[in-house]
């Protein structure tokens, strides 16, 4: 990664507590800049223009604040934070409006005893067409969310990559559902407005700094602050809409039986249905059954067809699971294998979706 840094802001316009200007690099390229607030003590930060793959059906505009220039830097804020942008050298600072403690600030420099930066400091990259922004890390702070992931909870250390992969299993880093929102013990959390790759180096490459790098022309991100992490999700909720509620039982205990299964232990219906029935003779918590693709046999998914040797009886042994008040999961693929039955169906019938190849 090649960054050409940020230096200078030109061009400014600051009116009702919004910031508008040219954002101008080392190397002297500029980029349009906006910054205000959207909700108490949160507030939005952007730079290169308009945002093609923001994560928001309607994002929410700037709101009036009260804010001030002290001829070096601007000053935006209500009750609950301060931002701090400065001129030139550029830089962010967040503080806390009661006390005025720093919150987080950018850091444009990280150097270890050879001179040599350890992190890339805020700029953009042109070759790459990314945007990174480093953060102070103060000793005491951690990180957590970004989304479903199978390592710590503690994020700090560790480099988080925000992209959908078939992780094939949980060994590793990478994750099927990932949300490019960090939540700070320090009581706040930056979200990257994108749907584009968004990488975290939460202080694995130094224990100075923490940064992230959008792997898009445009940075668009929230900094979103609260009195709790309740308070922040509450805010955040407030960018992207409330969830919908879930049933109680889907919040229990899914167990697969993929794994022994794999290793030899056949489990066909029968098996499956000893192994409830152990579950509920020894106490053990199981609210759902989750079968992975083999009830469609060893071969040939996504058939949407049960295996006849493993499951010759579907209808009744889905009758036996609920008795013992489980729920079934069935894995499926969002595809056709070419040697189903079904596929050929679905092909005559014009039910699958072409390109220009076929």
């Amino acid at each position: 990664m090649q960054v050409e840094k940020w230096v200078v802001l030109k061009n400014i316009d600051f009116s009702s507590g919004v910031l508008r200007a040219e954002l101008q690099s080392e190397g002297g390229g500029s980029f349009p800049f906006s910054a205000g607030f959207v909700f108490p003590g949160s507030f939005r930060i952007v730079i290169g223009g308009e945002n093609p793959n923001s994560c928001l059906e309607t994002a929410p505009g700037f709101v009036e604040t009260k804010g001030y220039f002290d001829g070096e830097v601007f000053y935006i804020g209500d009750e609950i934070s301060i931002l701090e942008v400065q001129i030139e050298p550029f830089a962010i600072r967040v503080r806390d409006a009661a006390s005025s403690e720093i919150i987080t600030e950018t850091k444009s420099q990280d150097p270890d005893a050879s001179g040599k930066n350890l992190s890339p400091g805020c700029g953009f990259d042109v070759q790459e067409a990314l945007q990174v922004v480093s953060w102070h890390l103060f000793p005491d702070e951690h990180f957590f969310g970004l989304g479903e992931k199978f390592t710590d909870w503690n994020k700090r250390g560790q480099v988080i990559t925000c992209w959908n992969h078939n992780a094939y299993g949980a060994g590793s880093e990478k994750s099927y559902k990932n949300i490019p929102l960090l939540l700070s013990s320090r009581k706040y959390a930056i979200f990257a407005n994108t749907t584009s790759k968004v990488v975290f180096d939460l202080g694995k490459s130094s224990n100075f700094s923490y940064f992230f790098t959008v792997y898009e022309p445009v940075l668009d991100f929230f900094y979103i602050r609260g009195v709790s992490f309740s308070d922040i999700l509450k805010q955040y909720f407030r960018l992207t809409g409330w969830p919908s509620s879930v049933p109680l039982w889907s919040l229990g205990l899914w167990v697969s039986v993929f794994g022994d299964h794999r290793s030899g232990d056949i489990m066909d219906a029968e098996r499956i249905l000893e192994v409830l029935r152990e579950a509920r003779e020894q106490g053990f918590p199981l609210d759902v059954l989750h079968l992975d693709p083999f009830w469609m046999g060893e071969n040939g998914y996504c058939s949407f067809q049960w295996d006849p040797e493993y499951f010759p009886d579907p209808k009744n042994f889905l009758r036996k699971v609920h008795e013992r008040g489980v729920k079934v999961c069935l894995w499926e693929h969002p595809y056709l294998d070419v040697n189903t039955k079904i596929f050929k169906e679905a092909q005559t019938r014009g039910y699958l979706i072409r390109d220009k190849v076929g």
